[in-house]
């Protein structure tokens, strides 16, 4: 058997894959509940307000690159 959540083009089209039963078919995004969402794109605005503000993003991973 198999489970697969992520493919090349997404979502899956006509698949052979489909047709099979031991084959477990998900969306990339299956694992992750509504709130989880909610907070991803919270976070998000967040930082993209922040930058256009001129702050630097609370979430920025590389502060080296907050002086250029």
């Amino acid at each position: 058997g198999a489970a697969i959540v992520v493919f090349e083009s997404e979502p899956l089209g006509p698949s052979p894959l489909r047709e099979l039963d031991q084959v477990i078919l998900t969306p990339h995004v299956a694992g992750i509940t509504f709130q989880a969402a909610q907070r991803i794109a919270d976070r998000t605005l967040t930082n993209v307000l922040a930058y256009l503000g001129g702050q630097v993003p609370p979430d920025l991973l590389n502060p080296k690159v907050a002086s250029k």
